[in-house]
């Protein structure tokens, strides 16, 4: 089994270690003992040796050989030791275990040999005439100064073997119990120093996982304090630093958010890393779909991708008007790239700021045609004036007949003028509520209303003979200003009777829906076409400018219409066909 955790290997590397070093001790120990036993013993056997010389040998020399046999065995008995005495040639005299005269010379045994150099010679090896593994131990014996003999000991190596074995258990013994108390030292020294380690793992672990607040407990070892508090010190700082870095993140992400220009961020592989709100309504995209998607799978545009393109190249800001159509409408933005660099200062993407300026090129489009319309519409009438005048200067004004008729022309441009100046300044006036000067309202009843626009305008135009009905409910009603709603629907009821044929048919029908009112003046005029229809509004725009000139039209009545119903946040719209007539509508919230 693999041990994985800290205290496990800890316990077992101690524990290994404390048991080799006792194995080894146990080992020295029994050398040491075994040396110590061989050596008790064989001083032991050289006593006895001693004794066995001291009973056999006189100081004239060996007894007589039929006693020494006995004498042999006496001794052997007393002594629990197998006596052997051999002579000068190696030839057995006596011996206690077998009969000499059957036992081969010794002159050949290590022990004799020696003995017979005059050394106390001991040693072990099987012995064929016993049969068994025997000590041997050789002392010469020196009666008159010459070797006459030699005494040799023997014992059998199964009582040496005993002994030690019994020392050896008992050793045994000793390094089990010490082997068990190092185990459990082992194991309470292991806890000891995993225990703190693990608890610091667990709030490392917490840390990880985002618990900053979590503080480790400080152990008492002063190594594993001072990492506890440095762990803890960190958790601080980088709870500090994430909280600053959220933080920071939230302010950037609000500035974004509510930026009006677009900004996107790309990599070096035009990957989006981040698109904000305004850039995502730019391309009818959501920023959560888009981000991690490359550039080119979100905007389709060429000229954007172009200008991206050249972003990292150019090396500092890069600014550029860009004209592209979003769903067949024609859209232009200010762009301006910059690269994006790291730390380090190497390049990891660009940056691209959108700037929607097409309202703004719009009305600066309608600010030129407003201006050049105006000059256009007043400079006519004012050439005129201006050359009828020159004409009386020059001596027409003696003839009765020419003067009345000069005059009367001037007396019609100056209508004319006047007429342009007036809706001019209504418009001004008008535009004034758009912007927060709100026109006062009323809760007003709609038919009495379209009764007076209709009777209003009918005055003007009976030779037309044109035909009229009314479709509106008698108490409906609807929060407006008078005025203001009456003056749209006469300008509409006036453009449908002005330029419809005589005798045509118009239907003014007033309706309410859950949360809008309508009023509509449909006509059976020429109608408009399409290409007209996005710009009627305009100001000074006409469809046909000779015909509208010629039934004194300023070229503003729809836009007075437009910016009334702004003014009472409502809309008009206008659906119109060539040859069949149009109906234009003046939508108003119900709920004003």
């Amino acid at each position: 089994m693999r041990w994985k955790r800290l205290e496990w290997r800890f316990y077992f590397s101690c524990f290994l270690v404390s048991l080799c070093a006792l194995l080894v001790f146990a080992f020295f120990m029994s050398a040491v003992l075994r040396e110590f036993y061989l050596q008790e013993t064989t001083k032991n056997l050289e006593a006895k040796a001693e004794l066995v010389k001291a009973g056999i040998m006189t100081k004239a020399g060996a007894p007589p050989a039929g006693t020494l046999q006995q004498q042999c065995l006496y001794l052997a008995a007393l002594a629990k030791t197998r006596i052997t005495i051999i002579n000068a040639q190696g030839t057995v005299l006596a011996d206690s275990e077998k009969k000499p005269e059957n036992m081969e010379n010794h002159a050949d045994r290590p022990e004799i040999a020696a003995a017979l150099r005059g050394q106390v010679h001991a040693v072990g090896r099987y012995s064929y005439t016993l049969e068994k593994d025997m000590m041997y131990l050789a002392t010469p014996c020196f009666p008159s100064g010459q070797a006459a003999a030699v005494v040799r000991l023997a014992l059998p190596t199964t009582v040496f073997s005993r002994a030690l074995a019994t020392v050896y258990r008992q050793l045994f013994f000793i390094v089990v119990l010490l082997a068990g108390v190092m185990a459990a030292i082992s194991w309470i020294l292991a806890r000891a120093i995993s225990q703190p380690l693990e608890t610091m793992r667990q709030g490392a672990e917490r840390f990880a996982q985002g618990d900053l607040q979590h503080k480790m407990t400080i152990p008492k070892t002063p190594e594993l304090a001072g990492l506890a508090s440095s762990l803890n010190a960190m958790a601080a700082q980088l709870d500090e630093r994430f909280h600053t870095i959220a933080r920071q993140r939230q302010e950037l992400h609000t500035v974004l958010d509510s930026m009006a220009e677009g900004v996107v961020a790309v990599d070096n592989q035009e990957n989006i890393m981040n698109i904000n709100p305004a850039a995502a309504r730019l391309f009818n995209k959501a920023g959560e779909e888009v981000t991690g998607r490359s550039i080119q799978e979100v905007i389709r545009y060429p000229e954007i991708l172009d200008f991206i393109s050249r972003i990292p190249a150019a090396g500092g800001m890069l600014e550029d008007d860009l004209v592209f159509y979003q769903e067949g409408r024609e859209k232009t933005i200010r762009a301006q790239g910059s690269p994006l660099y790291d730390e380090r200062g190497d390049k990891i993407g660009a940056l691209l700021v959108m700037q929607d300026i097409t309202r703004q090129r719009r009305l600066e489009s309608i600010r030129r045609d407003f201006v050049a319309n105006v000059s256009h519409e007043l400079k006519t009438p004012l050439t005129s004036i201006q050359g009828f005048v020159e004409t009386l200067q020059d001596g027409a004004w003696q003839n009765a007949k020419k003067s009345r008729e000069f005059l009367g022309i001037i007396s019609k441009h100056i209508v004319r003028l006047n007429a342009i100046i007036e809706d001019l300044l209504q418009l001004s006036r008008i535009e004034q509520c758009e912007q927060g000067k709100n026109p006062e309202k009323q809760k007003m009843l709609l038919r009495p209303m379209v009764e007076s626009a209709l009777q209003l305008c009918a005055e003007n135009y009976k030779g037309k003979r044109q035909a009229w009905t009314i479709q509106c409910e008698e108490d409906l009603a609807a929060e407006a200003n008078p005025p203001l709603l009456e003056q749209a629907l006469v300008n509409l009821i006036d453009n449908a009777m002005k330029y419809g044929p005589a005798g045509m048919e118009l239907n003014i029908r007033a309706r309410q829906s859950e949360q809008e009112i309508m009023i509509e003046v449909a006509d059976k005029g020429p109608g408009i076409a399409p290409q007209h229809l996005p710009r009627i509004f305009e100001r000074f725009y006409r469809v046909d400018k000779a015909r509208s000139r010629k039934v004194g039209g300023t070229g503003l009545g729809l836009a007075i219409v437009k910016h009334i119903m702004l003014a009472h946040k409502g809309r008009v719209q206008v659906q119109s066909t060539l040859g069949q007539g149009s109906v234009f509508t003046l939508i108003l919230p119900a709920n004003e």
